[in-house]
């Protein structure tokens, strides 16, 4: 799990620079919001939330 989520944490960081929300980047990845939530809290990655009230789109 641990090379996979390697993986996973990179491609979320080059997410999180493109401005992609969470909900999109969970989609384009194919895993749930609690697997997103395990990467980023195990490899320190800070990808803010969206804002009440800011436009949002499904993935």
């Amino acid at each position: 799990m641990g090379e996979r989520d390697a993986k996973y944490a990179e491609r979320i960081r080059a997410f999180l620079e493109l401005g992609i929300t969470r909900r999109q980047c969970c989609g384009k990845l194919a895993i749930s919001n609690k697997a997103f939530e395990r990467i980023i809290a195990a490899h320190g990655i800070d990808y803010p939330k969206a804002r009440r009230g800011s436009t949002s789109c499904a993935a």
